[in-house]
């Protein structure tokens, strides 16, 4: 019976570890890498609409402001989800019993990183393959060899 608790214990602490290790990663992925990408992005379309609408052109309710707001909004998504993410992994930290933390691990940092991860395969759809700091799915897929 102490040797079933002694593993149950390890186990808790292996899925704990491993999660704050992939949400600290995921943290700076984002913050480092995939939003400023993504600001640079949006301002290469902004001066665009810029240069557009400084010949006289109207582009109000064109598809490049749509595909500027849809890139900003994401990239507000994205930025909260990260802190919503620090901000859950800081309050961890407070949490000293294994089962309570691994639960907690599961019903709030996992989930949150699952948030992350569609805004973020949301963004790569709509970054051009310049700007994307990382291969894209496509790339990994198509590109072999």
């Amino acid at each position: 019976n102490v040797e079933l608790e002694a593993r149950y214990e390890i186990m808790l602490e292996a899925y704990i570890k491993t999660v704050n290790v992939e949400a600290k990663c995921l943290c700076s992925m984002i913050k480092n890498n995939i939003y400023g990408a993504l600001m640079q992005n949006i301002e290469k379309y902004c001066n665009t609409a810029n240069g557009i609408s400084n010949m006289g052109i109207n582009i109000r309710g064109s598809r490049l402001e749509e595909r500027i707001n849809t890139m900003y909004a994401l990239s507000e998504d994205l930025i909260n989800i990260a802190d919503e993410l620090a901000a859950a992994l800081d309050y961890s930290k407070s949490i000293s019993d294994s089962f309570e933390k691994a639960c907690y691990f599961r019903d709030n940092i996992f989930k949150t990183m699952e948030r992350a991860r569609r805004v973020c395969d949301d963004i790569e759809g709509n970054m051009d393959s310049e700007f994307y700091p990382f291969p894209k799915y496509t790339d990994i897929l198509f590109d072999v060899r």
